[in-house]
């Protein structure tokens, strides 16, 4: 369930496409400790990797709304509840493992393949969108 990094996931904002493509690797790094070690709930790379996860994910979700707040991005607010929504769902995620409690690790890197594809194509393109229609230029 690798996310192949690509230019379709590219939005064309330098910063955050950087940002993307570093969140996908983790993802990627994720899933490969979840399916590559022996023991995933106790495995010491499934939770650095999902301790790695949910650290970028605060970097990058603080990023990518001041970014937003900074081009006067209409949706701001109801990007920013994505934002929130799947930080608690790492964070529950990185918890659960910390605290040695079985998940299914299909649903996990499902749900959260799923969002990072979604977000990324759907949610984030808008931003360009919105940036292109009002003629404002990365800085």
């Amino acid at each position: 369930m690798f996310i192949d990094y690509s230019e379709i996931y590219k939005l064309g904002i330098e910063s955050i496409d950087n940002q993307h493509e570093k969140w996908i690797d983790l993802y990627n790094e994720f899933n490969d400790a979840f399916f590559n070690e022996n023991s995933p709930i106790k495995s010491d790379k499934v939770k650095e990797t999902i301790k790695g996860m949910y650290d970028y994910a605060t970097y990058h979700f603080k990023y990518e709304e001041d970014f937003m707040y900074r081009i006067g991005y209409k949706k701001l607010a109801d990007h920013r509840r994505l934002h929130r929504d799947m930080d608690t769902m790492i964070y529950d995620c990185l918890r659960k493992i910390t605290d040695g409690v079985d998940i299914t690790e299909e649903r996990i890197l499902y749900i959260l393949r799923q969002w990072i594809i979604n977000h990324i194509l759907k949610e984030d393109r808008e931003i360009k969108e919105y940036m292109l229609s009002n003629n404002i230029q990365e800085n």
